[in-house]
């Protein structure tokens, strides 16, 4: 018995401890549809993610809102954007350049110290600008088969080569592209690149656009096109550069695979793409060849309330608000032909960037019909973000929920003298997505319980109710002392008075 009593006591107090201790929460079910492991063995406390191709054909939010990082116990590491969101790209104007048509003298020798004959046409300034020499000037080139570009005044990222209002007499000319930084030595651009001027029945179809690659200007500050047949070459009148005047790093282009039509009617072909899916390039892929046709691209959005003003008299109405209704994106030129130097094709269609779940390619009935509809590929360079692995590995992204906020923070908060993807520390590492998963594989920690408000010091100046309370009980007080004392007071005086009235009658 006096072993037992022990017992019982401690397997009671055990019983009230266990009783009275706070249960663990139990881990959140995952809104996520997808997950993918982090992969990388690289240590650090920071890890740049490129978002992949697989979280944006199947995430929910246009602006990757349901984008997260997690660490293996569920929670949820901060992280940050450090690409330009939607519709924050850079400026791209087209700057006209001087050009100066010459004639090369050996257009195949390309060494060191030999210009071709240039310099007896063309001379540098001091702020490194051509001029056309005296002797040029004076009797220009009847033949020229080159054509020299002065872009040393443009400073950015060269994007495009746009060669305008050129007059030919034949509709193709292909011209090898070089570039240089001193008019001596002359490197490859483009082997084999092509303008094209056509007519189709009673259509023109031109492609003047030669891409560069966001080639820098500080290496390529002089451009040559040389013809591959200066016989038949054109007479270029103005020559145009697409630059961006924010230049960078040099953002990767992820594409993708070939995509049917959903619908198709007459000439117009109706395509989906995921909803968080940017379209910054548009491939058609014509389904024959010898071809070519205007592209018109549009847009299945939804119509906004029109404006109180009123039309003028044959305008057509416009549309109520809320009703779906296409509208034009874009249009340019398709074509895929056959030539001396293998098939050419036409270069992908410009867009702005955004996403476009519903758009519609249109094309001339004679490329393209029911039967044989064209495919598009989507282009657009991804986002990248960095998140501070504060957790523990292994990490994990997930995606695909529905009716998540922007939980991302300024890229300053996480990186020190941050203004740029180009300024990421080497600290920095990487991390790539692997295969995903299903989300409900995932087991979210839950939420940590909001701190307890402080208490604050009991003070009794700040109390005024207490001040009159000290002042009641303080004249409560006062009153039960003079009542006391009053009593005190009346009592010796009426027991006094009470004695001489006794002995009276025992007197009597």
């Amino acid at each position: 018995m006096m072993v037992g009593v022990p017992l019982l006591w401690a397997a009671g107090v055990a019983t009230a401890i266990g009783a009275d201790a706070p249960a663990v929460p139990a881990p959140i079910a995952s809104p996520f549809a997808w997950v993918a492991p982090l992969e990388g063995d690289e240590p650090g406390q920071m890890h740049r993610v490129q978002i992949p191709l697989q979280v944006y054909d199947t995430a929910r939010d246009p602006k990757l809102q349901d984008v997260r990082v997690f660490d293996s116990r569920g929670v949820a590491m901060p992280f940050a954007w450090v690409q330009p969101k939607l519709g924050e790209t850079s400026q791209t104007p087209e700057i006209a350049v001087p050009l100066f048509p010459v004639q090369l003298t050996a257009t195949g020798n390309r060494r060191r110290g030999n210009n071709n004959g240039l310099s007896d046409q063309v001379e540098r300034n001091e702020d490194g600008s051509l001029r056309a020499s005296a002797s040029a000037a004076a009797s220009p080139a009847r033949n020229p088969n080159a054509v020299v570009l002065d872009l040393s005044r443009i400073r950015g990222d060269l994007q495009s080569l746009v060669l305008a209002d050129f007059q030919a007499r034949t509709g193709m000319h292909n011209f090898r592209l070089d570039a240089s930084d001193n008019l001596e030595d002359w490197r490859v651009v483009r082997q084999e690149a092509q303008i094209v001027r056509l007519t189709h029945g009673d259509m023109t179809v031109e492609q003047n656009r030669v891409e560069l690659g966001n080639r820098s200007s500080d290496t390529s500050r002089y451009l040559r096109i040389v013809w591959s047949d200066p016989a038949t070459a054109p007479k270029l009148s103005r020559v145009t550069v697409r630059v961006n005047t924010n230049p960078g790093s040099p953002r990767p282009m992820l594409w993708t695979e070939p995509q049917k039509p959903v619908g198709a009617e007459g000439q117009s072909f109706t395509f989906q793409a995921p909803p968080a899916m940017p379209i910054e390039r548009l491939r058609v892929n014509l389904p024959q060849s010898d071809v070519l046709s205007p592209v018109l691209v549009y847009q299945l959005v939804q119509a906004a309330a029109a404006p109180s003003a009123a039309t003028g008299q044959g305008a057509a109405p416009a549309p109520a608000a809320g009703a779906w209704t296409w509208q034009l994106r874009a249009q340019a030129v398709s074509y895929r032909l056959e030539s001396s130097i293998g098939e050419i094709v036409s270069p992908d269609v410009l867009l702005g960037g955004s996403p476009m779940p519903s758009f519609g390619v249109s094309l001339d009935p004679r490329a393209a019909n029911a039967s044989r509809p064209p495919t598009v590929q989507i282009g657009f360079s991804p986002r990248t973000l960095v998140f501070t692995a504060q957790g523990i590995a292994p990490y994990v992204m997930a995606w695909g929920a529905d009716d998540m906020g922007d939980v991302s923070v300024p890229p300053s908060t996480l990186i020190v003298g941050y203004d740029g993807i180009e300024t990421l520390p080497a600290a920095v590492t990487a991390r790539y997505p692997g295969r995903r998963d299903a989300g409900n594989t995932l087991k979210l920690a839950p939420p940590p319980k909001p701190p307890a408000p402080p208490v604050q010091p009991f003070r009794l100046a700040d109390q005024w109710w207490f001040t009159l309370l000290l002042a009641a009980v303080d004249a409560v007080l006062v009153l039960i002392v003079w009542r006391q004392a009053r009593r005190a007071y009346r009592d010796p005086t009426k027991q006094a008075a009470t004695k001489r009235s006794g002995k009276g009658r025992h007197g009597g």
